[in-house]
């Protein structure tokens, strides 16, 4: 196996702010705010080891009507430095959502590459409500882009459907070893997705793995309680 220099892991959160976001949940506040402390409560546990700076790459992106480019792939100090406060707007079109991912992707995480970096297969979290308002065909399109086979940066694709979400709505929205859930109480879901992400970190703490590893994040379905969430448990 090739040595590198330095191995990064790019990460995305790709994450729903239509109006819709703003249902109220279970104990309080919105599905929204659910989201405004997801990110920050990330940071904060990368923040924990010192080589993640080296080796993980964040980025945010927002959608609902259009989506946009929140915080550019940056180290972890940059990311945490430029956190803003999401703010409900527009409707959700998840075909906005993965393009924006797929572009990202191929012009963030291709900037990374040198010859003597080797790049982990990129990850996304994709949070959203589930009520897709856009348009079919344009967003089979996106999502055949970004899982095509022959995508260099093809990621595993996390989606987390919360509130009102129907499963049956993003069931096919999972990659490599990613998966599809959904859950009426976000605070699950960000306790869910920080899990998989210490998961991801203590891979590549003590990993030293070259271009596209082929270990797998394995997440067993029977660890979620079946009274709190639904889950498509067809890993692709």
């Amino acid at each position: 196996m090739k040595k590198y220099k330095a191995t990064y892991l790019p990460v995305f959160f790709l994450i729903d702010v239509s109006y819709s976001m703003l249902e109220e949940k279970p104990g309080g506040g919105t599905l929204l705010d659910a989201a405004n402390q997801l990110v920050p409560g990330i940071v904060e546990a990368c923040e924990k080891y010192s080589v993640l700076d080296q080796r993980l790459r964040l980025g945010l992106i927002e959608f609902c009507d259009e989506a946009r480019v929140v915080i550019p792939l940056s180290e972890i100090d940059a990311f945490s430095e430029n956190i803003p406060q999401l703010v409900a707007k527009g409707g959700t079109n998840f075909a906005a959502a993965f393009w924006a991912v797929f572009n990202e992707m191929g012009v963030a995480v291709e900037s990374l590459r040198k010859p003597e970096i080797g790049i982990h297969r990129p990850t996304v979290f994709f949070i959203t409500d589930g009520e897709d308002i856009g348009d079919v065909e344009e967003r089979a399109r996106a999502w055949a882009a970004l899982s095509d086979e022959g995508f260099r940066y093809r990621p595993n694709f996390f989606t987390f459907g919360v509130g009102n979400a129907n499963l049956e709505g993003i069931r096919a929205f999972k990659l490599g070893s990613g998966f599809a859930a959904a859950t009426k109480d976000p605070t699950r879901a960000v306790q869910r997705l920080q899990e998989i992400l210490n998961t991801l970190v203590s891979s590549i703490v003590s990993s030293s793995a070259g271009d596209n590893p082929t270990g797998k994040i394995i997440v067993d379905p029977k660890t979620f309680n079946s009274d709190e969430w639904e889950v498509d448990d067809e890993f692709v």
